[in-house]
């Protein structure tokens, strides 16, 4: 957070510079998608079908399952045209409940992208 004698920037994600008259040159910006290298998303994609159904069936026992699902759905949907840095922000958002779950029942690519995605 930067904050100026009249304005506050808050920032959420990647910035090179902030503020007023700020400037960013000669950077080079890594982006999360890179975590998943060495990750099959065709096999991801299939676990993440998997996991969808694993917290469908337990969604009650859960606050915030319709979100969760959400999150995984547009994983898998990402997953399957190869979209990695989408994969990754959605499993950002589907958090631990759907870490818990895909260890649970043994979908161990999904577990592991879902790790990398919230910084495990």
């Amino acid at each position: 957070m930067v904050e100026n004698e009249k304005k506050t920037y808050i920032n959420k994600g990647q910035a090179g510079a902030m503020g007023d008259g700020a400037r960013s040159d000669n950077n080079t910006f890594i982006q999360g998608a890179a975590a998943l290298e060495g990750i099959d998303l065709k096999a991801l994609a299939t676990e993440l079908a998997r996991l969808r159904a694993s917290l469908k069936k337990d969604s009650e026992a859960h606050e915030d399952a319709d979100e969760v699902i959400s999150e995984v759905a547009k994983a898998e949907k990402a997953a399957k045209v190869g979209d990695a840095a989408s994969v990754m922000s959605a499993l950002k958002g589907a958090g631990s409940w759907a870490l818990e779950t895909a260890t649970k029942i043994g979908v161990t690519v999904a577990a592991k992208a879902i790790e990398k995605s919230i910084g495990m």
